[in-house]
């Protein structure tokens, strides 16, 4: 949360897509993006979506501890 996507130089298999995004990791982006990731990122290689909206909070309040 807060980062940008695609920006851990230390993980190597981003897709194309996701690099070209732009997006800035908030928690509306993650909610949207775990929801349905080739809606908002097309061309993304993830191919898991959280459907459960309580569980999407709860990776993404987990995410926000990762800081």
């Amino acid at each position: 949360v807060g980062r940008k996507a695609a920006s851990d130089l230390a993980y190597k298999k981003y897709s194309k897509a996701l690099q070209a995004s732009a997006i800035t990791w908030s928690t509306t982006e993650l909610d949207a993006y775990l929801k349905a990731p080739g809606q908002r990122v097309q061309g993304t290689t993830m191919m898991v979506n959280v459907a459960d909206a309580k569980r999407r909070l709860a990776i993404i309040r987990y995410l926000e501890t990762l800081k």
